[in-house]
């Protein structure tokens, strides 16, 4: 690989964390106020219901959800702050970040779509997932990435030869 492209790809890296950033940035002021709504019990987020309405279950579900995805949110942005601070943590926290988003993009899609919540209200449910598509190029190349350089310190993993990434 030459050095244009390292450049490229190291760019195209930077821009999909940024844009990480501020999907994550957004899902802070989102989930707190879909938790706030649903504790106040207006039953009312930014995604349609299905057409019966969101069941207890459901509702008490997405409760859940939105504080899970909160906590991962905050160390979305904190992954992202190492990120570009060069952090020697930065990967790790990386990896635990991005699969948690990863993970809770899937469990999201899957109870909304068994409720039957994507049956009339295609739309909002696609462009939240077409939003999502950087996340998951993110993901693949970051697991690309750890492939070539180990992202677990030696104290994690018990190599004694593990060196940092090069600067």
């Amino acid at each position: 690989m030459n050095d244009t492209s390292r450049v490229n790809n190291d760019l195209a890296f930077d821009l999909l964390v940024m844009w990480y950033a501020f999907f994550q940035g957004l899902h802070i002021p989102v989930d707190i106020k879909s938790f706030v709504s649903l504790k106040r019990a207006n039953s009312v987020f930014h995604y349609p219901p299905p057409i019966d309405g969101w069941s207890d279950q459901a509702l008490n579900f997405f409760e859940i959800l939105f504080v899970l995805d909160l906590i991962n949110a905050i160390l979305s942005l904190v992954f992202v702050y190492g990120f570009f601070k060069h952090a020697r943590w930065r990967w790790w926290l990386g990896a635990i970040a991005l699969t948690a988003s990863i993970c809770m993009i899937i469990v999201f899609d899957y109870a909304t779509i068994a409720s039957g919540a994507w049956d009339n209200n295609l739309a909002p449910y696609l462009s939240t997932n077409i939003l999502l598509l950087p996340t998951w190029v993110l993901f693949f190349l970051f697991l690309r990435r750890s492939y070539s350089q180990p992202i677990f310190p030696p104290t994690l993993t018990g190599d004694e030869n593990w060196k940092p990434e090069e600067e």
